[in-house]
């Protein structure tokens, strides 16, 4: 069976990313300068300021995807990159988020993300099967039920309970179909494990949902 090392899942998450007009971003390379220059276009608009203020703040510690008058650019955090697996894990979860904007567009996903914290349960919940779908498939881990379902009660996110509640009803979804052997109804992660499969990096097969 074929390895994985940094450079093969780099381009593979590139190449899903590409499909959806991503741009990925890695803290070891220098952020293009095209990218703080649209940070500051951001800033100043007030539906995506808070957006733009938390990838300029958090873009060593925290994944996040955004939408900018360039295109949607993903940027990784350092422990994002920590191993091949954790790279296309955690892609896979800030590309469902892409695409969930090439959906939505760029200012109906800030909207809907930033008004709403149902759905931004709802976008985290399907973002966090899209994770656990593709790190399973990897290695064949699969996370304890009361372990998957508490992903969303990250500070990050800005739930309140009853969202909280809505977001691991999502994520429970999602893992109880990995546990029965299916992928999750996601795209992004069905677009990586696709590209996974046909390059022999599959380990641990999901089926397709009818």
């Amino acid at each position: 069976m074929s390895a994985l090392d940094h450079p093969r899942a780099r381009r593979i998450l590139e190449l899903c990313a590409a499909e959806v007009q991503a741009t990925v971003v890695y803290p070891d390379s220098a952020a293009p300068a095209a990218l703080d220059a649209a940070l500051t276009v951001l800033a100043s608009v007030p539906a995506l300021g808070v957006l733009a203020r938390a990838l300029s703040e958090r873009r060593d510690r925290v994944s996040v995807t955004v939408p900018t008058p360039l295109g949607t650019v993903i940027v990784l955090s350092a422990h994002a990159v920590s191993t091949p697996e954790t790279t296309l894990a955690v892609g896979a979860h800030e590309l469902a988020h892409a695409y969930q904007i090439q959906a939505r567009g760029g200012w109906g996903t800030a909207v809907d993300y930033l008004g709403s914290a149902e759905l931004r349960a709802r976008a985290e919940g399907e973002a966090e099967g899209a994770e656990l779908a593709v790190r399973y498939v990897l290695t064949g881990a699969l996370p304890p039920e009361a372990e998957a379902d508490d992903l969303v009660d990250q500070p990050t996110y800005h739930l309140d309970e009853s969202e909280r509640v809505l977001g691991r009803g999502v994520i429970a979804s999602h893992r109880a179909s990995i546990a029965a052997g299916a992928c999750p109804p996601v795209r992004a992660a069905q677009r990586v494990i696709e590209v996974l499969d046909a390059e022999g990096l599959v380990r641990h097969p999901l089926r397709w949902r009818p």
